[in-house]
């Protein structure tokens, strides 16, 4: 019977464990701190592989128990089962149906866009999706209307919903990719499995530990690993999310033309000048409105500089005025006319 070199490897590691954990034991450390220094951080290995990251985290945690107990013997026929279940984990998953993440986009014209949008809409929720989001342009003398949306459609009902699009229009182009997630989908489940166990068993553990110290590394421990899972899970979460609804995105046009058609003889001349007129007042306005708080500014300043040279003429007309009024009267010459 062939021997996996993983689980091999795996074992090996283990009695390298429990070596160092005897040896520290006639040592300076406790048990827990040499098996805690020497515990390698997990790293996940390529699905498919009999041992992975859930099997180091199970075999970790069950060393740690060990230690902080003060039975490593214990730990051989322990972490042989942590493997031996995160194996079968891993070989339940591969039975499992395969998971795909659909993607897929569509143009189509048709008479009314926004009601075809609407339409659409209605056909998503009957099938039992929702529309992520929607953008409508209406329609005006230059431009006719338009919608886009972004549907979120069961995986089930997605070739239903595609179909479906004939009846809003003229199908133009369609386009639909598939991305085959199950081998990361099964690294997922085995890896979050494995800490969920690893947690447990870490929690039960702290409950009942005595000395202070080890219930320190443990409780760090455990940290460590709960955020790690937390982390996991949120994946996990997000890739079912995206597996069991399907994206679509899907540009609805007019079919009329998309801007209107220029007029011509003397009523196009009036159109075109009524259009550069109001076209001129609009920049005329906007230039307007750009340049008032300059101009109340510069007559601001306009005014205090009036004002200031008014001041100034007013100060030396009076200052002659009262030069005038204190000449001595003899020193005014009084000319005589001649006879």
């Amino acid at each position: 019977m062939a021997r996996n070199p993983n689980k091999v490897q795996a074992l090996a590691g283990s009695l390298g464990l429990v070596a160092v954990l005897l040896t520290g034991c006639a040592g300076g450390h406790t048990a827990s701190e040499q098996v805690l220094e020497t515990m390698p951080v997990p790293a996940p290995m390529a699905p498919g592989m009999g041992y992975s990251v859930g099997d180091s985290a199970q075999a970790e945690t069950i060393m740690v128990e060990n230690a902080l107990a003060g039975s490593p013997e214990a730990g051989y026929a322990a972490e042989a089962g942590a493997m031996a279940d995160a194996s079968m984990i891993t070989a339940v998953s591969a039975t499992n149906a395969r998971e795909v993440i659909v993607r897929g986009s569509a143009f189509l014209r048709a008479p009314d866009p926004l009601a075809a949008a609407s339409a659409l809409a209605q056909i998503t929720e009957n099938a039992g999706g929702f529309v992520e989001s929607r953008s409508e342009t209406r329609p005006t003398e230059d431009f006719a209307a338009s919608a886009f949306l972004v549907l979120r459609v069961p995986a089930a009902q997605m070739t239903a919903t595609v179909e479906a699009l004939n009846g809003l229009g003229d199908v133009t182009n369609v386009e639909l990719s598939r991305e085959d997630v199950t081998a990361t989908a099964q690294d997922l489940d085995a890896r979050i499995a494995a800490l969920e166990s690893s947690t447990a068993r870490l929690t039960a553990l702290m409950e009942g530990a005595t000395d202070i110290e080890d219930l320190l590394r443990a409780e760090r421990e455990l940290s460590m690993r709960q955020g790690e899972l937390d982390s996991l899970r949120s994946f996990r979460a997000q890739l079912s999310e995206q597996v069991a609804m399907s994206r679509l995105e899907v540009i609805i046009q007019s079919t009329e033309v998309a801007w209107s058609q220029p007029r011509t003889g003397l009523l196009g001349a009036l159109q075109t000048g009524w259009r550069a007129l109001v076209t001129s007042g609009q920049w005329l306005l906007v230039a307007l409105a750009t340049a008032l708080p300059w101009l109340v500014a510069l007559g601001l300043l306009y005014w205090l500089v009036r004002r200031l040279i008014q001041a100034i003429r007013n100060r030396r007309s009076t200052r002659s005025l009262s030069n005038i009024a204190t000449v001595h009267p003899a020193e005014i010459d009084i000319i005589e006319p001649d006879d």
